[in-house]
């Protein structure tokens, strides 16, 4: 009986997720003027960082491990992988709370999370078909200097690693817009945010030019799992024992994200006091 149900809930859930997703495409296509805008800045961030690093390079070999070969693969990949693990909860959940949104989703037989679960992918899914071409460009433009650094174990854990990093970032994201449950203005919240994750991600600076004294923090805080984990495994700096640190890290991380959005979403449910919806 057990398994009878659980294999009812599954199909349940396929069910809402292909829906979900469908009318996630609809919306996404009414404004595919808008993503393409979007998914040039996107490009276009990490090609400015790439061009400063390219400039301070010069004549050297390289800064610290990385030659000019190297800083095209990064910025490519973070690109690319910036977009896979984005997520954007925290700008929407406030508006849940506050103006009384959330009644409708706590009304619905699901967790509220997988409604931004299902956003997430569907707009990933709509955004990859317009980046895809501008990296492509870029790319091309530094075709001489392309070097494939990844390993057979990397194309291999990559897709695990993007994935669980694409989930951190979520539930990290989601847990700072769960904080309207108790201030009526995230703003600051959202901006520092956003400070920590551009700075401490590696999308600005790759992790491993900071300074030494900076490593083992930066090692064990959750930002360098959301990105710069799998754009180390692209451009194959981790091998070995690194590699299967960071991998481990991702899942405690994962473990305790979800922790994290849990009990504050018990509490924050305990005071919501919203009308509306």
């Amino acid at each position: 009986m057990r398994l009878s149900g659980a294999f009812s809930k599954m199909r349940r859930l396929i069910r809402i997720y292909r829906a979900g997703l469908s009318r996630e495409l609809s919306a996404t296509a009414a404004y595919r003027g808008s993503l393409a805008i979007w998914m040039f800045g996107v490009v276009v961030a990490p090609y400015v960082s790439l061009t400063v690093w390219l400039a301070v390079l010069g004549d050297r070999a390289a800064i610290g491990p990385y030659g000019r070969a190297q800083f095209v693969q990064y910025y490519l990949g973070v690109s690319l992988v910036a977009m896979l693990t984005g997520a954007w909860a925290a700008h929407f959940i406030p508006e849940d709370i506050w103006r009384g949104g959330l009644n409708q989703h706590l009304l619905r037989p699901w967790s509220y999370l997988h409604h931004y679960i299902i956003n997430n992918i569907g707009e990933k899914l709509s955004k990859l078909v317009i980046l895809g071409p501008m990296i492509l460009i870029v790319a091309l433009g530094f075709r001489q200097d392309l070097r494939l650094g990844l390993s057979w174990a990397g194309a291999l854990l990559l897709p695990c690693s993007i994935l669980m990093g694409a989930a951190i970032a979520l539930l990290i994201n989601v847990c700072v817009g769960l904080i309207a449950f108790w201030t009526s203005d995230t703003t600051g919240i959202k901006a520092f945010y956003l400070f920590l994750e551009a700075l401490l991600s590696g999308q600005t600076i790759p992790l491993n030019l900071f300074p030494a004294d900076w490593q083992g923090p930066l090692r064990l805080a959750p930002f360098r799992y959301t990105l710069s984990l799998p754009v180390e495994i692209i451009t194959g700096t981790l091998e070995g024992r690194e590699l299967a640190f960071g991998l481990g890290m991702q899942v405690v991380w994962l473990a305790l994200a979800y922790v994290a959005y849990r009990a504050m979403w018990r509490a924050g449910i305990r005071t919501y006091g919203a009308v509306g919806g």
